[in-house]
């Protein structure tokens, strides 16, 4: 696990650096971020897609927001 954490770190440097360099923030992410997103994007079968059991958990991975009118309409 180590080197996974060592890998992560220097993939954050090299971000960092970048978004520096392109005058942009950086924005921290984890992994479990990934699969949150790729969770929420799914368009078909969300609990089969994440292996979940059951859709209390999978609620806790599917973040997207609820569609709203814009305002004055």
């Amino acid at each position: 696990m180590s080197s996974l954490k060592t890998v992560k770190a220097r993939i954050d440097q090299q971000a960092i650096k970048k978004a520096n360099e392109l005058g942009i923030e950086f924005n921290h992410f984890t992994f479990h971020d990934l699969k949150r997103n790729g969770v929420t994007d799914t368009s078909g079968n969300k609990q089969e897609a994440s292996g979940h059991r059951n859709a209390s958990m999978l609620n806790i991975y599917d973040v997207k927001p609820s569609l709203v009118r814009p305002a004055g309409e």
